[in-house]
């Protein structure tokens, strides 16, 4: 019987690093029966997207007609995966579900994988994504546009429209949801909590590891965002963010951080909390194991409004003294 899974990301739930161990290790994976094709450069199959998101980078993009790209796909294996963040988006262009279930219907079995990561942590890896290519973008508005419209960015941070998007072209029942603390605290890695929750039987500790810089792992968020507001039309490079950080430990010592106010973390919060408890309420009449992740404890993070006048002045005094001595430890001197 051949099965296929499309894990259809959410993005910044690690499907970079989910997708390049996989192709990494296309050959050995084999041997468990599973099948990752490879289309191009990227090791994610974004390209399977592009039949509706023609928006996507060039790079995504296939020379010749995506379709045939989906008519390669073998089916003589026992497990196929796909994987693009890109099947989860919301608007300009989504993916016509009803024609994605039409081209996997030369399968036995699918099932449509998602990871679901909670508002506050999913919002705040997005503004820094973003903020990457983006001059100037007020944290404050990015809060009140996602807020006003749940799709903002062109990503569902309701989960619920998420769901009744993909149910336009598959059933509740081939729809797998999983939290992305599953994956995250899981001893073997992502793939094996994945592995696991699709009861495939593929030792995911067996794979060779991936090397971690080429993760799209996010920064500290406050310090990302002081080094943006610092650099704008440019991003920030190493020395600055290096900087940036060496002034936070000082003021606030090695902590954690959030990009969100105070009063944010509990909009946010008030927001999305009975939308969640609806969702999971809905996925637990199919799946009475699932759990929607928590928000996080924010008792020991520092917050952006926690930031004051000194922080801003110290870090113009470095600058001035990183410019005017630039081969001298400019920390150091102020310390």
């Amino acid at each position: 019987m051949s099965e296929l899974v499309i894990h259809i990301g959410t993005h910044k739930t690690a499907t970079t690093t989910i997708q390049n161990t996989l192709a990494a290790n296309r050959l050995l994976l084999r041997e468990f029966g599973l099948h990752y094709p490879a289309f191009g450069v990227p090791t994610g199959h974004h390209v399977l997207a592009t039949p509706w998101i023609r928006t996507l980078p060039p790079v995504y993009h296939s020379r010749t007609n995506p379709m045939d790209e989906w008519a390669s796909i073998r089916t003589d294996t026992q497990y196929t995966f796909l994987s693009s963040e890109e099947f989860s988006r919301a608007y300009p262009n989504r993916v016509d579900m009803a024609e994605l279930k039409a081209l996997t219907e030369r399968f036995d079995k699918v099932r449509i994988l998602c990871v679901l990561r909670n508002q506050i942590e999913f919002m705040q890896s997005v503004y820094l994504e973003v903020i990457k290519n983006r001059d100037h973008w007020p944290i404050e508005r990015f809060v009140s546009e996602t807020l006003r419209a749940p799709d903002a960015e062109s990503l569902f941070f309701d989960p619920n429209d998420l769901l009744a998007h993909l149910l336009e072209g598959f059933e509740k029942a081939e729809l797998v949801f999983m939290p992305y603390q599953s994956l995250k605290r899981h001893p073997g890695g992502p793939l094996s909590a994945i592995f696991e929750r699709l009861d495939w039987p593929i030792d995911a500790t067996a794979l060779e590891p991936v090397d971690v810089t080429l993760r799209n792992q996010s920064p500290d968020p406050l310090m990302a965002w002081v080094a943006h507001q610092i650099s704008r039309k440019e991003p920030a490079d190493a020395a600055l963010r290096d900087l940036v950080r060496d002034e936070l430990e000082q003021m606030h010592g090695k902590v954690r951080t959030t990009l969100f106010s105070h009063a944010e973390c509990r909009q946010i919060t008030e927001h999305f909390s009975s939308r969640n408890a609806c969702f999971k309420s809905d996925i637990n009449r199919t799946d009475p194991a699932f759990d929607i992740d928590p928000y996080p404890d924010f008792s020991d993070v520092v917050h952006r409004d926690e930031l004051k006048g000194p922080i801003w002045f110290r870090l113009a005094r470095a600058l001035y003294a990183r410019q005017t001595f630039p081969k001298q430890d400019a920390i150091r001197r102020l310390a």
